[in-house]
């Protein structure tokens, strides 16, 4: 039952850390008279999330699927 609240908590969290970083990236780029494409955005927004720490679980799983 902990690893269901974990994986909930986790998924929360990115859900919401995307979120985050879409809007910075879209502010951003409005500011520079750019723009930005929603996939690119949502690959960035996973990738900072994985390497904060806080996506710890999806590094684990990617370690454990590399082997």
């Amino acid at each position: 039952m902990e690893r269901e609240e974990e994986d909930s908590v986790s998924e929360l969290l990115r859900d919401r850390f995307r979120v985050s970083t879409i809007s910075i990236a879209e502010a951003e780029a409005k500011r520079n008279d750019m723009e930005i494409s929603g996939p690119v955005m949502t690959c960035i927004a996973d990738l900072a999330f994985k390497f904060t720490g806080s996506g710890s679980t999806f590094a684990n799983e990617d370690r454990n699927n590399s082997g």
